[in-house]
């Protein structure tokens, strides 16, 4: 499994690095970082993904688990809070 991730981390890269404007790809590199536990990593992508889309929900919502994740429920609220205002279209 943990084969997959990293094969999806490699393909999502390439992407990224071919046309840097796909969200989805900076979310799918966080999602399969995540999964294996880099966390760290993860976040860094999925801060990635905001700069290039700030009204993807998507990405607040895997740092809202991220962090929550880490114990850091401040932070966990703060991206929960942010991903319901784009829901709203706030």
């Amino acid at each position: 499994m943990r084969k997959d991730y990293l094969k999806t981390i490699e393909l999502c890269k390439k992407a990224i690095s071919i046309q840097p404007g796909i969200v989805d790809m900076y979310t799918n590199v966080a999602a399969a970082y995540l999964s294996t536990g880099s966390l760290y990593s993860g976040i860094a992508y999925l801060y990635k993904a905001i700069a290039v889309d700030p009204e993807f929900v998507k990405s607040y919502e895997f740092l809202a688990t991220a962090y929550s994740g880490m114990g850091k429920t401040d932070s966990a609220k703060k991206y929960q809070g942010l991903a319901q205002k784009n829901k709203m279209g706030l």
